[in-house]
């Protein structure tokens, strides 16, 4: 089964907005998001799971699911912004309609526990999507919402991707080396929640990427050692860490030190500290699609477009 790649970004293009796992956390939260792309001359189409609503879940499954169907099969609607994570993805996996998405490919974007969503659609269809900010963390940072914009819009650099300002990195090599394959992965939580179901794709020769958020060195340690005695790493390209926020009162010298130890189990290069996921600046990676890394100074260069021919 070959790639199925969308179409980039064009200026002005229609947003549809969707919560396929939790609601925001508060009512304005949603007109505040959608605002920021608004100013960045997208036009945006809400769906009816962007709203506040007490409870962890946007909707139920029936309405969370078809509200994302409905939104992907709208010619009108250029790409998909998920408003949050949070929880709930994992339950829509079963009933989602893969040829759908199949035959209207288009950029679908979001982290966290949007990864279930992400990598079910890749192991069953092949189809790229980017693992970047949902839309209530996009104001949340320049670098993080420019990285963002210039992907989705095919105009990223082809160079090794941008990082931070010097000041605010924390960049930690485990095991030095050069690696090549396609970048797959997301929320470490969310990854190992699909593990022994068929949504969890084939990371051999994998450049596989996790990141993690307010999880004590322990459950880390416990999620790590999970995979790692699964098997499903064994045959990875390499292994990149987001930079992860500790739990209140922890210490990111702690997590970093059971990263270390339980991925030096690997024999791949790995390293920690990459603006992925919770971090406070964050790139958008395209799943599935060829990229170079060095471990040693943490570049990534993506080797192929992740848009493709298709017109819809």
């Amino acid at each position: 089964m070959g790639k199925i790649k969308p179409q980039p970004l064009a200026p002005g293009a229609r947003i549809g907005v969707v919560a396929p796992a939790s609601p925001v956390e508060k009512p304005e939260a949603a007109e505040r998001a959608m605002a920021e792309l608004l100013a960045a001359g997208y036009q945006v189409e809400a769906g009816t799971t962007v709203r506040w609503r007490p409870g962890y879940l946007a909707g139920s499954d029936l309405e969370r699911r078809s509200d994302l169907e409905r939104l992907w099969a709208d010619p009108a609607v250029a790409a998909i912004w998920c408003l949050r994570g949070g929880y709930g993805t994992l339950r829509l996996l079963p009933k989602l309609y893969y040829s759908l998405f199949a035959k209207f490919p288009k950029p679908l974007i979001g982290f966290s526990d949007i990864t279930g969503l992400e990598l079910a659609l890749w192991s069953q269809i092949k189809l790229v999507t980017f693992h970047g900010p949902v839309l209530t963390t996009l104001g949340q940072s320049t670098f993080s919402a420019a990285q963002a914009l210039r992907m989705l819009s095919g105009t990223a650099e082809t160079a090794p991707l941008p990082w931070p300002p010097q000041e605010e990195r924390l960049f930690v090599p485990i095991r030095t080396g050069r690696a090549m394959g396609p970048l797959l992965g997301g929320n470490l939580a969310t990854l190992l929640a699909l593990l022994g179901t068929r949504f969890l794709p084939n990371f051999d020769n994998a450049v596989v990427f996790v990141e993690e958020t307010g999880e004590a060195p322990y459950r880390i340690d416990r999620m790590l050692t999970q995979l790692l005695l699964s098997g499903v790493w064994d045959n990875a390209a390499a292994v990149l860490v987001g930079r992860s926020l500790p739990p209140e009162q922890g210490k990111e010298a702690e997590l970093i030190a059971v990263f270390a130890e339980r991925l030096a189990q690997l024999d791949c290069p790995a390293a920690y500290g990459y603006p992925i996921g919770h971090a406070a600046h964050q790139w958008t990676l395209p799943q599935g699609i060829r990229a170079e890394v060095d471990t040693g100074c943490g570049e990534v260069c993506l080797l192929e477009s992740p848009f493709g021919e298709h017109t819809m």
